[in-house]
């Protein structure tokens, strides 16, 4: 085994004996949520363990990625669960992009990334979303800069559209500043770093945009034991120290700990000084269906009163319980009757003075039962009548929303 190979094995291990056992004592479903300070010195510690460098092609535990039993689904496996990481093929300045768009779209392809974690379980991610994230991200730039004009098609997070679209699908988006703060600084009162941010952020929220200098990063934090943790999706890193000369694309990686995200984003930002600010927006996502379903209910709440609520509501009543046993039990009674009558008639050799009888007492029933049946449809349709009226008013309501 040669110096070089000996050494970046010395690098693995010890990367890997810093993030196994530097993690916080917050532990909720298996996800660690707390962390310590971020350090400049971790950028000379290795290379990054996920980078698809040719002398770099093995995980922590010096197998190839391509090794089945380092596979999880489509990701590859780089810390035994702990890291996963998955590539797509395609990077936002590839040719196939407009000149004018490329290599500038890393925000808005960033907003479609939380978009697809909103819409698809993490685990079940591949090559091919992470393609369509980057092809739908472009789109979602283009729009941006024809509603807002920006200066060379650079446009900032406030100039993105409130509206993108992923596979067709439509989504609000909302974007908030959260977060400031200082990169490698020691906290206090009055400022945060990296570390105290992110366990601020995901504490209240789930989805976010980090961005550093002229960098961005997409995180977010998803519940959940089994499927459940930390992400952080890239678009903007090419060439080294994460993959060979002139080459990117978008990847992802999985993590249930904070420590060991908090890593990733210091050496994928690669930033070598002190207290450069950095920011966090939340993103908030909502699909149309979703905006007109919420908006729908809330009428309806607000109205009191649906067909559904007002049936449910009228058969609650008294009188109409009333009808519907008074019904049942005039019908018993009166099949009661019909047998101890056609018993007598047979028992007196009268077959067809116990038909009659008997068709006597089933006409008596069916009036019966069809009066009291009548009470009780009368009040529902009288409850009906009501919900239909009211039901006008919020579908009327409804099309506005969905006009809107």
């Amino acid at each position: 085994m040669s110096f070089k190979e000996n050494f970046e094995k010395k690098q693995k291990k010890n990367i890997l004996k810093f993030l196994l056992h530097n993690e916080g004592g917050n532990i909720v479903d298996g996800i660690s949520k707390s962390t310590q300070n971020e350090i400049k010195e971790w950028l000379d510690i290795s290379l990054p363990i996920w980078g698809r460098l040719k002398s770099w092609k093995r995980n922590t535990f010096n197998y190839h990625h391509d090794t089945r039993i380092f596979k999880f689904k489509c990701y590859d496996i780089e810390i035994p669960n702990c890291l996963w990481s998955l590539f797509g093929t395609l990077h936002p300045s590839a040719p196939v992009f407009d000149s004018r768009n490329r290599g500038k779209q890393f925000l808005a392809c960033s907003v479609v990334a939380l978009c697809a974690a909103r819409l698809y379980r993490l685990i079940d991610w591949n090559p091919q979303l992470l393609d369509s994230i980057v092809i739908n991200g472009n789109r979602y730039h283009q729009q941006s800069f024809k509603t807002n004009k920006c200066k060379n098609y650079n446009i900032s997070i406030e100039d993105l559209n409130l509206k993108c679209y992923l596979e067709n699908l439509n989504f609000q988006v909302h974007i908030e500043l959260k977060v400031y703060g200082k990169l490698y600084c020691l906290p206090n009162y009055k400022r945060m770093n990296l570390a105290e941010g992110l366990m601020y952020f995901f504490s209240y929220f789930e989805f976010g945009i980090l961005q550093c200098l002229n960098k961005c990063l997409a995180i977010g934090y998803i519940p959940g034991h089994h499927d459940g943790g930390y992400f952080m999706f890239d678009c903007q890193s090419r060439d080294y120290p994460i993959f060979p000369k002139d080459q990117g694309a978008s990847y992802v990686l999985r993590t249930k700990h904070l420590q060991v995200l908090l890593y990733c984003i210091v050496i994928t930002l690669n930033i070598r000084y002190y207290n450069v600010p950095f920011t966090i927006h939340k993103v908030e996502m909502l699909t149309e269906e979703s905006k007109l379903t919420r908006n729908v209910l809330t009428l309806l709440k607000r109205k009191g009163k649906s067909l559904l609520f007002n049936l449910m509501l009228a058969y609650n009543r008294p009188a109409l319980k009333y009808a519907v046993v008074v019904a049942v039990v005039v019908a018993v009674v009166v099949v009661a009757v019909v047998v101890v009558v056609a018993d007598v008639a047979l028992a007196a050799d009268d077959v067809v003075a116990a038909a009659g009888a008997g068709a006597a007492a089933a006409a008596g029933a069916a009036a019966a039962g069809a009066a009291a049946v009548g009470a009780a449809a009368a009040a529902v349709v009288d409850e009906t009548f009501v919900a239909y009226d009211n039901l006008e008013e919020v579908d009327a309501e409804c099309f506005a929303v969905k006009r809107y």
